[in-house]
């Protein structure tokens, strides 16, 4: 049984040591280059097709006026990587502010147009082959941070679901458009992994509780922000709407965005947005408010590609950094 084994890291070993020799070779760099274009063709093609389907007709008829929310929509767009950059300095030291900016912004579009955690994937791959760090180091502290990212928004949205359900007259089963027992369910796994993840935070968190706490701080600090601004934003462009329908929709976006297993959050916050609106009775445009929020969407996806084209995703064999550690 220890032959086999010694046999198998052995083979493993001799795999490793050919795919690191083909990738350096003249052929693994000419096809790593035509792999990064075509992935580069995929994207591009993928928010192309997402810009269309939004539908420029409905956005174009009933764009928000008011230069301000133009203004606080830049604000919101960038207020992640901005702060990510921040909150990630507290474990990568030698993280320049525009190297990470760029990479965080990167994180961000492929996480929200390609496939969620694909950001977290290429960042591995950046900060493995442009940071002064570890291998091991920067796995762990993007897998610290997504765990710590995740547990304080989740903790929030488990606070608000209970209001939502039982001291509100909207009817949210029908907002998030899913039944009680999907509910309870997607409800019964998140309660399930938080705990797991405050049990077992010393075996998965590497951080120490300094840093920890830190990060929490920053994360919490960050949604703060994030949802005041929109809700100012909205106010901004319906000003005649309450405050109490905006802190209803905000509470609903946080919800709706934390659920696991819900397709397209967007459209579903968008449809919630109007389905409140006609439970609360208010006096809302609901023509203006689709409006705003399909423009919010719109101008999204179009910022989004504008920018993947204006930092693209680089190959890292081109990096000295990734050269030095090659050859050590």
């Amino acid at each position: 049984m220890s032959i086999i084994l010694i046999k198998s890291i052995v083979d493993i070993k001799e795999i490793k040591k050919n795919w690191e020799t083909f990738w350096k070779s003249a052929g693994g760099k000419k096809l790593a280059k035509g792999i990064n274009y075509v992935l580069t063709a995929i994207i591009i093609s993928f928010l192309i097709y997402q810009l269309w389907d939004i539908g420029w007709k409905e956005v174009l008829s009933n764009p928000p006026k008011t230069p301000w929310f133009y203004i606080l929509f830049l604000v919101l767009h960038f207020a992640l990587p901005f702060t990510e950059v921040l909150i990630y300095k507290l474990s990568w030291k030698g993280l320049g502010f525009w190297q990470g900016f760029k990479a965080f912004t990167q994180k961000k579009i492929l996480n929200t147009e390609v496939v969620s955690y694909s950001g977290e994937g290429y960042l591995y791959l950046w900060g493995k082959n442009n940071l002064k760090e570890s291998n091991r180091h920067v796995f762990n502290v993007i897998k610290d941070n997504n765990i710590i990212s995740a547990f304080s928004s989740t903790v929030m949205a488990l606070l608000l679901l209970p209001m939502f359900i039982y001291f509100s007259d909207v009817p949210f089963l029908e907002v998030i458009q899913i039944s009680e027992k999907t509910l309870y369910l997607a409800v019964g796994i998140t309660l399930a992994i938080v705990l797991l993840a405050i049990i077992f935070r010393k075996r998965i968190i590497s951080m120490s509780l300094k840093t920890s706490l830190g990060v929490l701080g920053l994360y919490k600090i960050r949604i703060v922000f994030m949802n005041v601004v929109e809700a100012l934003q909205w106010h901004l462009v319906i000003p005649d709407a309450p405050l109490e329908f905006w802190l209803v929709m905000l509470g609903t976006k946080i919800v709706v965005t934390r659920i696991p297993f819900l397709p397209n959050q967007e459209l579903l916050f968008i449809n919630a947005c109007l389905i409140v609106a006609g439970q609360m009775n208010m006096p809302i445009d609901k023509t203006m408010l689709a409006g705003m929020m399909l423009t919010t969407a719109a101008l999204t996806k179009a910022l989004n590609f504008i920018l993947y084209l204006l930092f693209p995703i680089k190959r890292f064999e081109d990096n000295e950094l990734y050269q030095e550690k090659t050859q050590s």
